[in-house]
């Protein structure tokens, strides 16, 4: 190996070593343990927490919009149940209802809200394409999400389709 081609491996080898320091040290200024911050299976397990945390989101947000939207009762309890079961996941991989929840996740999907919900809506979009029923509704759905994360996992399905959630803003 030239002496070149060693100075780069290196450098690279300290490049990713120092991303692992500015990741610990975010992560305990973000409340996460000393012990924790630095290891890097915790820091790919929280990754994959908050990926899979944001695309059960985005399905479950969907489903709470096909359930207040749709004037069909045929999927209803379908999608309740779905609601149901995606929340009882993203409580169950962010430890929501725990004393040492996953706050790294927690935060990532309390920030992205919006984003998630919009995705929610597109998936909602693609599957109006095939039901008129949603079609219908599109321009019922409000652009803002109407909810925190929060508001998602502690909220009964009734109290998350409450029409005070959807009061259209005044232009």
């Amino acid at each position: 190996m030239h002496d070149s081609e060693l100075f780069l491996e290196r450098i690279e080898a300290l490049s990713l070593e120092l991303d692992k320091i500015k990741r610990g040290i975010i992560a305990v200024q973000n409340g996460e343990p000393w012990e924790e911050a630095f290891n890097e299976e915790v820091y790919l397990e929280d990754a994959d927490i908050k990926d899979k945390g944001y695309s059960l989101l985005v399905v479950l947000l969907e489903h709470v919009l096909k359930i207040k939207f749709s004037s069909g009762n045929t999927t209803r309890h379908h999608w309740i149940a779905e609601v149901i079961g995606f929340r009882d996941q993203l409580t169950k991989i962010t430890l929501y209802d725990e004393r040492r929840k996953k706050t790294n996740a927690i935060n990532y999907l309390r920030n992205n809200m919006q984003d998630a919900y919009d995705d929610g809506i597109d998936k909602y979009k693609k599957a109006a394409e095939d039901s008129i029923s949603l079609h219908n509704a599109l321009p019922l759905i409000p652009e803002k999400c109407p909810w925190t994360f929060d508001d998602i996992m502690s909220l009964d399905i009734d109290e998350l389709l409450d029409d005070r959630f959807f009061v259209k803003d005044e232009e």
